[in-house]
């Protein structure tokens, strides 16, 4: 078993059968990333680091896993957030499928990305075919108004400023949005989901983006598709 207080988060299916889970581990005042993997049976796989699980603490603060990806490779991707005090940034770690961590990635196999000084925090992750990342969630500026994210990161950690503006789309459509996943479609465009407001009027969404990271205005004349059924909705899968 897991020694200590965690909880998980998401969890991921490797090609062994093996599951993979993502959450907090939570040490003494610090939530650190926690990455867990357990074999068919139900047993944690101590080839994973030795005893079948791995954290992350870069910074000695808080950090919290929200998505999971399983590379061909084994290699494990996982999306979430990191505070460094006040401020929330966007995290993106990979760890070999032995649990070091994956040293091609961003130099120290983790990344952290702040937009506008507020607070960042992806929740979505999706790993296309040629190696590009793609994370959702949501960043704040130094305001109150938190917007829709999407990034796109090269296979090495760095930000693929070819994508949207500079490596990232956001959007404002309320007080409180949040881009909560997305999937790919075969044709490489990007349906992006989630929800705008505040509960219980929130409102949800679906966001239809080319390749390129516009919005596609051939999906409900604007790219964004909302629903609103007089109560509060949210998208999240």
């Amino acid at each position: 078993s897991l020694p200590g207080r965690f909880t998980t988060g998401t969890s991921a299916l490797d090609a062994d059968g093996n599951y993979v889970l993502t959450g907090i581990h939570i040490n003494g005042a610090s939530r650190e990333l926690l990455v867990a993997r357990f074999d068919p049976d139900g047993n944690l796989d101590t080839s994973l680091d030795g005893d079948g699980w791995v954290t992350l603490n870069p910074l000695g603060g808080n950090q919290e896993a929200r998505a999971v990806h399983i590379q061909p490779s084994g290699g494990i991707l996982v999306a979430g957030w990191l505070q460094d005090g006040a401020d929330i940034d966007f995290l993106l770690a990979r760890f070999n499928p032995d649990g070091s961590p994956d040293t091609s990635f961003s130099g120290d196999g983790w990344r952290r990305m702040d937009v506008d000084g507020g607070t960042d925090m992806f929740y979505g992750l999706h790993r296309l075919d040629s190696g590009l990342i793609l994370a959702s969630g949501q960043t704040q500026d130094t305001g109150v108004t938190q917007e829709s994210a999407l990034v796109r990161f090269n296979s090495n950690g760095s930000t693929d400023t070819s994508f949207a503006t500079n490596g990232i789309f956001t959007r404002e459509m309320g007080d409180n949005d949040l881009a909560r996943n997305l999937t790919v479609l075969p044709d490489g465009r990007i349906v992006l989901i989630g929800y705008s407001g505040i509960s219980p009027n929130r409102d949800g969404y679906v966001m239809l983006l080319d390749e390129d990271g516009s919005l596609d205005a051939s999906f409900d004349t604007d790219g964004i598709a909302e629903l609103d059924l007089g109560g509060d909705e949210t998208l999240i899968d």
